[in-house]
């Protein structure tokens, strides 16, 4: 019910996350997030965190956190 919903809000171009991100699409988000994040370290626009504080519930945020460090220091973004 709710993917036809989307589908007819949005022309069928819609991405059904559910709640707490826990899909590939939120995953993929957080990975996009701290992306970001590196590309503003990188550019010298903030400097880079000790540490970086999350709460868990399904564990997505820590694997697209995780997957998203992994790809910044493969494309050597970052400190």
């Amino acid at each position: 019910v709710l993917k036809r919903l989307v589908g007819a809000a949005f022309g069928g171009d819609g991405v059904v996350v559910t709640a707490g991100g826990n899909c590939p699409a939120g995953v993929l988000g957080q990975v996009g997030g701290l992306l970001e994040l590196a590309e503003q370290i990188e550019a010298g626009a903030m400097p880079s965190p000790d540490r970086i504080y999350l709460p868990i519930g399904s564990s997505c945020t820590t694997s697209g956190l995780i997957l998203g460090v992994a790809l910044a220091r493969h494309l050597r973004l970052g400190p």
